[in-house]
């Protein structure tokens, strides 16, 4: 082992791409139930389907917080337009 060994971690740190209705409660310190029912009125990122499931983008939901947490239509609109602008670079 080397010195440039002992300075890196053994595993890098990851962030879920994905994240449960439990797990976006936790970060929005919500409950679960808050989270569907957020959902449900569209004030919430759209989830998306996995197997089943509902699981929210953790990028998606950083953007939404970002943006101010505008409802389920506005931040589609604002993706769009964070898609085209990285298009266009």
């Amino acid at each position: 082992m080397n010195d440039k060994d002992c300075n890196k971690p053994e595993r890098e740190a990851t962030v879920p791409i994905l994240l449960t209705a439990g797990e976006v409660a936790y970060e929005l310190r919500k409950s679960v139930r808050w989270v569907w029912s957020a959902r449900s009125a569209g004030l919430l990122p759209r989830a998306v389907s996995v197997g089943g499931s509902r699981r929210w983008l953790a990028a998606d939901l950083l953007l939404w917080a970002r943006s101010g947490c505008p409802n389920e239509e506005e931040f589609s609109k604002l993706k769009n337009m964070e898609r085209k602008n990285n298009a266009n670079e």
